[in-house]
């Protein structure tokens, strides 16, 4: 053999490794060779009649659940120019939940905006009393913005609209601070090709920004994927978790300014979605343990997509206690996106399951 095919031979060798070698990193980055076994803390009730419930808050003193709904797979593959149903916001009487029994859900979306496809949620309650519920709305050609509308007991009003501009590619969450005040998650990156790549090379190019009732700026990067937000009960402490780096970051918030100053990230070892701050402050999180299986469900490839539900206690010092709570392969609900917990249960939402789950604690 010449030695110039060795050579070449000896080239292809180490690529045809080092391909291998970031595959393997990479399916394992994503939690593929992750055992999972089903698991609950007490049993759970599947409720349907619902399109892809993928943003939950509740509202302890009205006993209310808000849930952002939205046929999501009919909105990915539909053309642009083909007119597609307006998502909603439907509300659920948590006093009416009993085991056993049929549960209703109301839906309270007003007329407007007309273009309404409804992604994170986030509930504001302010001196007065007045309630305010903030929603991303995502639409269709990468025009994000965040619908406020005031909340009766009843029914919600239409207030105004935020348009957060062409900077952000794609709008996560909401966490809202004010009346018209606001934090936003933007991944950074829009469609299956431009995720891959975000995810496979671990670029940090998400990022956090906060709208002061004037203006819109960053205030939080290098995030691989954020995606939920969240806020301590003291208002002093905002939880940012980062899907592709599959861990949860803690920030030191000025209420004045809305500035966020890092102060430390807890690994979680799974693909964490939403987040929700309990009664008790610990967080819950919904998450995706196997994430390729999860795209491929997104993409409808894939019939079933695994669940986790995941409890954490921050530490005083940084850190904190995390456990999983519940765990599925996807028969029972499937692409796990937000779990929020009220009295002894919770309840667990989904990114395209047309149904959620309600289950006990133990």
């Amino acid at each position: 053999m010449s030695r110039r095919k060795t050579i070449a031979l000896s080239v292809l060798g180490v690529v045809v490794v080092s391909m291998s070698a970031f595959g393997v990193r990479v399916l394992s980055q994503a939690g593929q060779f992750t055992t999972i076994k089903n698991m609950q803390s007490g049993a759970c009730q599947i409720y349907g009649g619902i399109p892809a419930p993928e943003d939950i808050v509740i509202d302890s003193v009205l006993q209310k659940a808000f849930i952002s709904s939205l046929d999501r797979r009919s909105v990915s593959v539909q053309k642009t120019q083909t007119p597609v149903r307006r998502g909603s916001i439907q509300i659920l009487d948590l006093a009416t939940i009993k085991p056993g029994s049929k549960i209703r859900y109301k839906n309270v979306t007003p007329d407007l905006p007309t273009r309404f496809y409804p992604r994170g949620l986030s509930l504001y309650t302010g001196k007065d009393g007045t309630k305010r519920l903030f929603v991303i709305n995502q639409g269709r050609d990468n025009t994000p913005s965040v619908e406020i509308f005031r909340v009766t007991p009843e029914s919600l009003i239409y207030e105004k609209s935020v348009d957060l501009g062409t900077d952000v590619i794609f709008a996560n969450d909401v966490l809202a601070t004010g009346p018209d005040r606001f934090y936003v998650t933007d991944s950074a990156v829009s469609g299956v090709v431009s995720e891959a790549m975000n995810f496979s090379l671990q670029r940090k190019r998400s990022r956090v920004l906060y709208f002061n009732g004037n203006k819109i700026s960053p205030v939080a990067t290098d995030f691989v994927m954020a995606n939920g937000i969240a806020m301590s009960k003291t208002g002093k402490e905002v939880y940012v978790t980062d899907t592709f780096s599959r861990s949860l970051r803690f920030f030191r918030r000025n209420p004045a300014t809305g500035a966020l100053k890092d102060s430390g990230v807890l690994f979680i070892g799974t693909g964490v979605d939403n987040i929700d701050v309990a009664g008790d402050g610990s967080l819950w999180m919904a998450a995706h343990p196997r994430l390729i299986d999860f795209a491929l469900y997104r993409l409808g490839l894939k019939a079933i997509s695994p669940s986790q539900v995941i409890r954490a206690m921050p530490g005083k010092n940084g850190g904190g206690e995390v456990r999983t709570i519940y765990l599925n392969l996807g028969g029972q609900i499937s692409g796990s996106s937000v779990a929020v917990a009220f009295d002894n249960r919770f309840i667990i939402g989904s990114a395209r399951d047309n149904k959620l789950a309600i289950c006990a604690r133990k």
